[in-house]
């Protein structure tokens, strides 16, 4: 069920657009440049768990992009090697709250698809495999939530941005408290990246 949750977001961001890709069938590659190391940094990305309770954090995320991507679905377009919270902020009756973002393996980003009326790409979207984060909420000195989540996102990436579209949860683990995980967590917003990256067809 996430997995076809994930895709169908995925999918919605371009179907307004089939009719310029299917013009284009003969270019076989998108090309990112420069690609390479990239890094991205935003001061409110937004956890929503199931129970309502939403947790806002800085988060600084490092990896690399692919310099040619096959118009393949899952062909590899790059990692995500490093990520970083802070400044986590909940809102409701908790009083503080840490997410930490797990990197024992890289995440994985596979290319879906794109935007854009061709030949000029605008966005390539992306699913990032392997996203696990853990959320700890407390209040009055007690933990009342510690949940473990593993899943994966849909993102898009443009010039400037990798925009979280949806994220859908496989697996959800209580380690604490006294609240139940769920498996329904949203996570949104976009995350600036330094280097502009510019799209174009091979």
């Amino acid at each position: 069920m996430y997995a076809r949750s994930l895709r169908a977001a995925l999918l919605a961001a371009t179907l307004t657009l089939a009719l310029g890709a299917a013009s284009a069938t003969a270019s076989r590659s998108i090309t990112i440049s420069p690609g390479g190391e990239i890094r991205g940094t935003t001061r409110a990305l937004t956890f929503k768990l199931e129970e309502g309770t939403e947790v806002i954090c800085a988060v600084t995320l490092g990896g690399t992009l692919a310099r040619a991507i096959a118009k393949v679905a899952g062909t590899h377009v790059g990692l995500i090697l490093e990520a970083r919270t802070a400044e986590c902020r909940p809102t409701g009756t908790a009083e503080s709250a840490t997410v930490r973002m797990s990197l024992s393996t890289p995440w994985r980003m596979n290319y879906h698809s794109f935007t854009g009326t061709l030949p000029n790409v605008e966005t390539t979207l992306v699913e990032i495999i392997g996203w696990n984060f853990l959320i700890q909420l407390r209040a009055l000195g007690a933990t009342i939530l510690e949940c473990l989540f593993t899943g994966e996102a849909g993102a898009a990436i443009t010039t400037r941005r990798i925009e979280v579209l949806a994220y859908s949860a496989s697996e959800s683990f209580r380690l604490g408290g006294l609240v139940m995980c769920g498996t329904r967590v949203e996570v949104r917003r976009f995350i600036e990246i330094g280097a502009t990256q510019r799209f174009g067809l091979l």
